[in-house]
């Protein structure tokens, strides 16, 4: 077997991912460009049609002054306190029509803004989701080209007896260069997150792949000369949901801070009901990428969720299963969802 030409057929192919997920990302730009336009072009309609609304209050209420005056005029009390009443009644109508045309027209607003917001993030979720579909996809196909040759050959167990697992031709060392390639800096690991994806590499592999064990513990002892160091599948899925909670938190706060302060709040009462909004929308992220109670929690506790947050965030969880048990699982947005509640 000749082990330089795998590598560099490994490398080959996984790079054809950087292009699919730059595709993927023009993809989603133009939906973004486009769900901006649809909502330009929806303020500009509401703008027209409150100011077009505004104008002919005002035009309605010179109509009825001026109809009362001449009635008033007819009757020689053109300049008595009765007309004078008149006007102020008058102004006064004017006014409510035009403050529930205001507040009719702010409320429009909210609920556009509301509904750009929720396409936008629905945009966002599906890029992260195509993303880590990708991400399987390049493990699949690392481990695939790493079990070319494989001769049929299964393991054996002490006694002698054959497995249904397999052992690969390439060596578990080729097999480490290959997924440090992927998820290292420069050949090393340095950091958990990194630590979090080859760990859940080597679950594949053992899982779904069907490698043999021995094999695996081969693959980890020559990760560990880089740097690796095992962590539980609890703490993998820990780093990286709450990592990726992070990025979703910060794109929706921004954009909830846009809408509220453009409410007429200030930016301190923006800033402080963006947060909120902002973290039970990470919360309902890190849960639907959790597969156990035991790994949501744990997320929760490295970006600093109180035990009172996470007591509120539960009740709220329940409140809305009660209503539709399908709405939110734990483990929905994993590819299986977790039966754990």
């Amino acid at each position: 077997m000749n082990y330089n030409s795998l590598i560099k057929e490994t490398k080959k192919a996984l790079e054809s991912y950087s292009d699919i997920t730059a595709e993927l990302e023009e993809l989603y730009r133009k939906a973004k460009k486009s769900n901006q336009a649809s909502y330009e072009t929806a303020r500009k309609s509401l703008g027209e049609q409150y100011v077009s609304e505004k104008n002919a209050a005002a035009a309605n209420a010179r109509l009825s002054e001026n109809d009362m005056y001449q009635f008033l005029a007819s009757r020689g009390l053109s300049s008595s306190g009765e007309s004078v009443q008149a006007k102020i009644d008058s102004d006064i109508s004017l006014n409510k029509t035009l403050s529930e045309l205001a507040k009719a027209n702010a409320g429009s607003l909210y609920t556009l803004e509301r509904e750009k917001l929720q396409k936008d993030i629905e945009l966002e979720n599906l890029l992260a989701e195509k993303k880590i579909d990708l991400k399987k996809e390049q493990i699949e196909l690392a481990t695939k080209l790493a079990e070319k040759g494989v001769s049929g050959n299964k393991s054996s167990t002490s006694d002698g007896n054959k497995t249904d697992r397999f052992v690969p031709e390439t060596s578990a060392k080729e097999l480490a260069k290959s997924i440090l390639s992927t998820f290292s800096t420069d050949g090393r690991v340095t950091t958990a997150l990194q630590k979090s994806y080859i760990k859940q590499y080597l679950n594949t592999l053992y899982e779904s792949e069907n490698i043999d064990s021995d094999y695996i513990k081969e693959l980890i002892i020559n990760l560990k000369a880089a740097g690796y160091t095992d962590i539980t599948d609890t703490a993998s899925e820990a780093f990286i949901t709450s990592k990726d909670g992070q990025s979703f938190y910060d794109r929706a706060y921004e954009q909830l801070y846009s809408i509220f302060i453009r409410g007429n709040r200030s930016a301190a009462t923006a800033s402080r009901m963006a947060r909120e909004q902002a973290k039970i929308q990470m919360l309902d992220y890190i849960y639907q990428r959790c597969t156990t109670i035991e790994a949501f929690e744990a997320a929760c506790r490295k970006i600093n969720i109180t035990a009172s947050e996470l007591k509120e965030y539960y009740n709220r969880i329940d409140n809305i299963i009660k209503k539709d048990k399908d709405a939110i699982k734990l483990g929905s947005k994993t590819g299986y969802a977790s039966t754990e509640q």
